[in-house]
């Protein structure tokens, strides 16, 4: 995962690819898809069909996503 994220996660948790110390949470499946959840920004990004390309690993996206999402309170 820290290949592709660019950070090391946790490690993995109740089915969960990816657990990172934020609380964030990563699960892969078969055929690209993705679901990436951000509690603190209360966050869904899914994938239902994506692909990489060499070093280029779309689900990387996801994180960046969820971070970028502000909310008031």
């Amino acid at each position: 995962m820290q290949a592709h994220f660019g950070e090391a996660d946790m490690g993995t948790s109740c089915q969960w690819d990816a657990v990172f110390a934020d609380g964030d949470l990563y699960k892969s499946g078969r055929g690209g898809q993705c679901i990436y959840i951000s509690p603190e920004t209360d966050t869904a990004v899914v994938y239902f069909s994506a692909s990489w390309q060499g070093s280029f690993w779309v689900h990387a996206y996801a994180r960046d996503c969820a971070a970028g999402v502000q909310i008031d309170v």
